[in-house]
Order: C-alpha cells, then structure tokens, then sequence
C-alpha cells in the first residue's frame, strides 16, 4: 500500500469514527424525550364513555384502555349489562360514565370512575355515572368509587331515577358545586352489600343521599347540610347511629328516626359488635297544659316533663295538638260519646268537656313502651299512651266542664314549688295563685349528735313542710352539757328551748289564744286578727275581720282587758281605748287600775302563784351548770454504516481503492 492509498485509508478510518460517535450522539438524544416522557402523570381522558349516544363497543373499549389488571370489562347488549374488571377511568367530560336504561352494573376487583373536569356552564350538570329517567343496579363482590366532576350547577356522584345496591362496597361522591349542589347519590334502594354516599362541597346544599330505602345492607351518608335529604324507609332491625365515634343503638331497643338536621347516619344489617347502646325506657310522662278558659281559644304550647329527664320531645311533624268537645248532658265516659272536633278560633264556653290530643317523639338514646304512664296535668289520661315503633307516642287528656276553681288546702309539691289544685271532682288544676317557690327554713335537728353518734337535721320549706334539704350533724367526740337557750324556737305544731348542740328541751304543742285585733274592721273596709301561742307568741292563725258596712259606734267594755305591760279597754270591733302602762303605787303586787299580778308571790297575798316566765327549773339550772366545746381535719462499527450504507460500495471496491499505485 503506497503512501497515498494510506492516507486516503487513515482519513476514511478517521471521519468513521466521528460519523459513528455522532451517529451514536444523536440515537442517545433521542432516547431522552421518551425516557422523560415515561415519567409524566397520564393526561386525563377527555371523552365520555357512552354507551346510549355512542356504539356500545366504543364506549367498553374506552374503558378496557384504563383497565387495572389481565381481565377485562364486558358489556351485555341483551340486558344492558356492564361488568367491571378493575377499571380506574379519569375524564375531563361532564359525565364520565353514561349508561342506557335499566342497565346493569357487575363489580370484580377494583374500580374507580372520576370526573376530574371543571364546567364553568351554569346549566350544565356533572355526573360520575348518569343514567337518563331509569333505574340502575349495581351489584357484585368488588369494589367501585365513583366522583362527580367540578360543576359551576350541580354535581352528582351517581344519579339515576332511581339506584339498587344488591352487592359490592359501592362509595358515591359529590363533587364541587359552586353554584348549586353537590349529592353523592340520588334516591337509593339498599338489599345488601354497602353504600357510603358522600356530599362534596357546595354554594348551596352538600348531601349525602336525597332518600334511602333499606331492607339489608349497610349505609353510610354524610353531607355538610344533611346526610339524608328527604326521608329514610327502614323496613328491618338495624343497628345505627348519627356519629361516626358514637356507639351504636340496637332498633330493637330505639329505631332510628329519620331528621334532616343529621349530618351523619350510618345504619347496617350485621351487628357491630359489642358496642351498642341500650336505649333507656321513659317510664312516666307528664304534659302540662293551658287549661280550657270561658272565652279563650285553644292554646296549642304544652310542657313536658318525663322520666328518665328530658326523654320526650314534641313531635313537630303533626299538625301539634287537636281539641274536642261534647256537651255535658251527651257525656257518658265511653268509646261511644259523640265528641266534635273544634273549628279553628272556637272559644271555650260552659256545659261542655273539653278533650286534646298531641303526638310526642323520645329524645335520642330513650324509648316508649307499654308500660309507659302518662299524665295531662296531673290527671290519669283519658286514654291509655298509643306508641309506634319509631317511638313516637299519642296521648289524650280530657277537662271536665268549665267552672269556678276550688282550692284546697292540702299543699302540692315538687323540688322547686308548692300549690293547691282545684278540688272540683275531675278537675285538678293548679290554682295558679297559690304556686310559690319553696322557703327554706333554719336547720331543724331531727336527732342531736352526741359524743359518739352522728345527729341529723335537715330543711323545710316554712309554708309547705317540704322537706328541701339534710345533713349529718357529726358526733361531738366529748362528753356535753346541755346549755338550753331562754329564747322560744318554733315550727307550725310545736315550741322548744335548744342547746347549742341541736338538743331540745320543754318541747310542746302550742296553745292558741284568744282572737288579737291587729286592725280594726270599718264600716268599708275589713280588719284583720291573730291568734297567736300563749306560751311562745308564734302566730298561730291569720284572719279576717268583715268590714261592718255600716257607721260603727264604739262601746268599749267596762272590764279591763291586759298583758304584761298594759291594760285597756276594748269593743267588739277590736277596737282599744285607754290603754295605759300598768302602776302600782301601794306596792301590793297588782296593777292599781286592772288588778293584773305584777310583783312576786310574797306581795300578792294568799297562796295565789306569780305569773309564769316561760322558763322552767331545769332551764334555770340548765343555765347555771353548763358550756360546750368541741374541735377537729392531675428521587467501530460507524466505518461499515458510512462504506456500506451510506456510500453504498461493495467489498470488491474496498480491494481495489488498496491496489491503486
């Protein structure tokens, strides 16, 4: 090989070389789009799968792109039947799944269809899955979320005339609604399997599901304004509640009553457990009501009180309470009476019973059952408590004919008041007047402590004897002395001396005295009179003196009439005159004037006994012996590519290019 054969050789080596590094360049910039563009997120699908609108083959296809797994998703033309296989769809249209009517859905594994869109048309509705006017049925072993997409109107999760969930864990969720509202799921009918119905964020109102139908399964519904819309039917015993930390109750001791107001509601078929909550039976229920007065219309705002406390709750779902009338002389007290429903403004009037009916609900966690009492203003009820199983209940009280209430005397009570009631047979109202709160006494010991015993005493209201509260007196721990004091104590029935230590000495009955005028009754207007204890001075009686209605002239007694510091005269009228401060100038003991005993027995002369002090011997020496104490304690081949291919020569001429001289 000559020189010039070489070089020509060594140039053609040299720019293969460069030609198979750029070309070797160009393949690795090449790879680097791809390898970037396998790391991106998928582009959400921008189609809708149809299967009304579109061909039935289309629309499965388009699914089967976004299959999870091997298997794929079929459709039944004949029954309009779509089976999922692990599908997890995303799209930016309006509704992401469309299917024709009656149509059929079969989970396997796990699906999910979302809208991920946002329509900014303010009549436009977005649908995760939308079946036009029809029923839909979803049922299967697997599993399907479903997402309504971002609506500037409405958006729905799923939404159908009207959706069965036979089988599967289906969760349906609204999605955001800007201008209107956000459902989970339309009206829904539950046989089995288990639904969580969930309301996205809305301008308006966020809802779980608008009504349920339960005969099996499970629900779960929440939503920011109301889990449930519009009612629930619940046709089996379930366990529920209305929290998702709360325990649950057993229907068979508190259905679940359907209110708007829940934000959460979970009700399900199979028993949670031990976690259950055994609702409390209202064993007594009481209704006060505006009794029936001439002249006046019915007055439709009871008050209830119950047992266990605040068990019951008015029922605001019934047109509230309803009146009846029937005269007097038809009134037999049978199921037979001819009682008239009162018109609208009807007032009240005399000769005729009266009768009001009312429906009542229980509280969450409390229950009405037949041994439920009840009472209308303290009277039995006309007739017994009807209940149902959403522990509702009606009750019926009747009035007896209107007439002048009555008082009595016998005190009525509770923790907070005293009253009389009428006394009327039948009746049995309070005499309005006569309701007072209690008034507590000063402690009255009931038994003394002494050195080794605990006492007690306790409290009661000064008017009615109602007993408000106790206490323990502790026991001394030393020997004591009684030290009575000269001052009276009293209750209603009796008077006493006591010690320091609750003990009581010279305890007797009062003695009344004789009427005392406290204010002289007129010709117009009454007086008023005492009696009082002739021993302690506790007022004993209160009474009036009629006024005369005439003139009055007095005619004040010659006799003197007296106490321990004045005599006087009186008339009949109670009226006094010369009342004077007694005197007794020739110390001989009595009054000079009135002959009343003033000085000692000594002065008085005779056997005749000086006017007790009220103290007694043993009080005298009570004071004299005694006092008390006490104390204690949380992240080369390039040369061939450009000889062969792109020069396109042949082995023959790379032989000959080595033989030229």
């Amino acid at each position: 090989m000559n020189i010039k054969t070489k070089t020509k050789f060594s140039i053609l080596l040299s720019f293969s070389i460069l030609l198979s590094f750029l070309l070797t360049l160009v393949m690795v910039v090449a790879l680097i789009p791809a390898t970037t563009a396998m790391a991106e997120e998928p582009t959400p699908e921008s189609r809708t799968a149809n299967f009304v609108d579109d061909a039935p083959t289309a629309a499965l296809n388009l699914l089967n792109t976004y299959k999870t797994g091997t298997e794929e998703s079929t459709w039944d033309v004949n029954t309009n039947t779509l089976t999922l296989n692990g599908v997890n769809f995303e799209t930016t249209a309006d509704t992401a799944l469309y299917l024709p009517e009656g149509a059929t859905i079969i989970l396997h594994g796990e699906n999910t269809i979302t809208g991920v869109g946002s329509s900014d048309n303010p009549y436009k509705i977005c649908y995760g899955i939308f079946v036009n006017n029809s029923y839909l049925t979803i049922k299967g072993e697997g599993k399907l979320t479903v997402t309504g997409g971002k609506s500037a109107f409405h958006s729905f999760g799923i939404s159908a005339y009207g959706v069965k969930i036979e089988g599967g864990d289906v969760t349906a969720i609204g999605g955001t609604s800007t201008a209107g509202d956000s459902c989970g799921i339309s009206s829904v009918s539950i046989g089995g399997g288990k639904l969580t119905a969930k309301g996205g964020k809305a301008a308006n109102n966020s809802i779980g599901c608008l009504d349920a139908y339960m005969t099996g399964g499970t629900l779960i519904a929440t939503g920011e304004t109301a889990a449930l819309w519009s009612g629930l039917t619940n046709t089996n015993k379930h366990w529920w509640r209305t929290s998702n930390s709360a325990p649950y109750y057993a229907s068979s001791d508190s259905n679940y009553t359907w209110d708007k107001s829940h934000k959460y509601i979970e009700i399900r078929d199979t028993n949670p457990g031990d976690n259950i909550t055994v609702a409390k039976v209202v064993n007594n229920i009481a209704v006060t009501f505006t009794a029936p007065e001439l002249g006046a219309t019915p007055d439709y705002s009871p008050e209830y009180v119950s047992t266990p406390e605040n068990g019951v709750k008015y029922n605001e779902d019934y047109p509230t309470c309803t009146w009846y009338k029937i005269a007097k002389a038809d009134f037999k007290g049978t199921d037979e009476d001819p009682w008239d429903e009162m018109e609208s403004g009807e007032a009240f009037k005399t000769g005729y019973y009266y009768l009001v009916d009312m429906f009542l609900d229980t509280n969450l966690g409390y229950k009405i059952s037949e041994t439920t009492t009840g009472t209308v203003n303290g009277m039995p009820l006309y007739n017994d408590i009807y209940y149902g199983e959403n522990n509702s209940a009606y009750l019926c009280g009747m009035f007896v004919p209107l007439h002048e209430h009555t008082s009595g005397t016998e005190w009525k009570s509770d923790s907070n008041n005293h009253w009389h009631i009428c006394t009327v047979d039948g009746c049995g109202v309070i005499i309005e007047d006569s309701k007072a709160a209690h008034t507590a006494s000063e402690w009255i010991i009931d038994t003394a402590a002494t050195a080794t015993t605990d006492g007690t005493k306790h409290k009661e209201c000064t008017v009615c004897g109602y007993v408000m509260e106790t206490a323990t007196i502790p026991a001394t721990g030393i020997e004591h002395t009684h030290n009575y004091s000269s001052d009276w104590k009293a209750d209603a029935d009796k008077h006493w001396h006591e010690c320091s230590c609750g003990d009581k000495s010279e305890e007797a009955a009062h003695t009344a005295g004789d009427w005392i005028t406290d204010t002289a009754a007129t010709a117009t207007a009454d007086g008023t009179k005492h009696k009082e204890c002739t021993v302690c001075g506790y007022v004993m009686e209160n009474g009036m003196i009629p006024a005369t209605g005439i003139e009055h002239t007095h005619n004040y007694s010659s006799d003197w009439k007296a106490d321990a510091d004045e005599h006087w005269n009186e008339c009949e009228c109670g009226d006094k005159a010369n009342k004077a401060a007694h005197a007794d100038e020739n110390n001989d003991g009595k009054c000079d004037i009135c002959d009343y005993a003033m000085g000692n027995a000594e002065n008085l002369g005779g056997d005749k006994e000086p006017e007790k002090t009220g103290l007694s011997g043993g009080a005298i020496a009570g004071i004299a012996v005694g006092s008390v104490a006490g104390a204690a304690l949380l992240g080369c081949g390039g040369f061939a590519i450009f000889w062969f291919v792109i020069k396109k020569k042949k082995f023959a001429d790379l032989i000959a290019l080595f033989k030229k001289k």
